[in-house]
């Protein structure tokens, strides 16, 4: 009883590990890569929408399901985004990334912006840490920013 006890305490403290080391590989892993003037994802794209979605929803009642086969990598204002839109296009959610030899990783602390209001999804963007959403005036809407941050 004692050894399975032992076991099971184990295995528990080494899932806990398991969870946080796996919730520190956006900052740690290369999310893409520059080429030229090519912009490539190259974290698998599971693992990102995986990850990316238990920061937007952590401690939220939101629930946002981000259509990472649509998103990209942005270069706008001198800051690298990686961008996607919910699954329902209602909106869109960037995170800024740190370019190190050519290679891009989630900056720390993560900031995730993400936009609501317009019906096309408004456009997010961090750059040094601040996230922004664009105005929506031609669609009659109002864009809502909600920022999400983690260390």
């Amino acid at each position: 009883m004692k050894n399975l006890f032992l076991f099971t305490l184990t295995f528990m403290f080494c899932s806990f590990l398991s969870l946080d080391i796996n919730g520190q590989n956006l900052s740690q892993s290369e999310i893409g890569t520059v080429k030229g003037d090519k912009y490539i994802i190259t974290l698998n794209k599971s693992t990102l929408k995986t990850q990316w979605e238990s920061l937007l929803n952590n401690d939220s009642e939101d629930n946002i399901q981000l259509d990472i086969e649509e998103a990209q990598i942005l270069y706008r204002d001198g800051a690298y985004n990686l961008v996607a839109k919910s699954m329902d296009g209602s909106s869109s959610s960037a995170i800024e990334l740190i370019l190190k030899d050519n290679n891009l990783f989630a900056a720390d602390p993560k900031v995730s912006i993400t936009c609501t209001g317009c019906p096309n999804g408004c456009h997010p963007k961090v750059v040094d840490g601040k996230g922004t959403c664009s105005s929506c005036p031609n669609f009659g809407g109002t864009c809502t920013k909600k920022e999400t941050l983690s260390f």
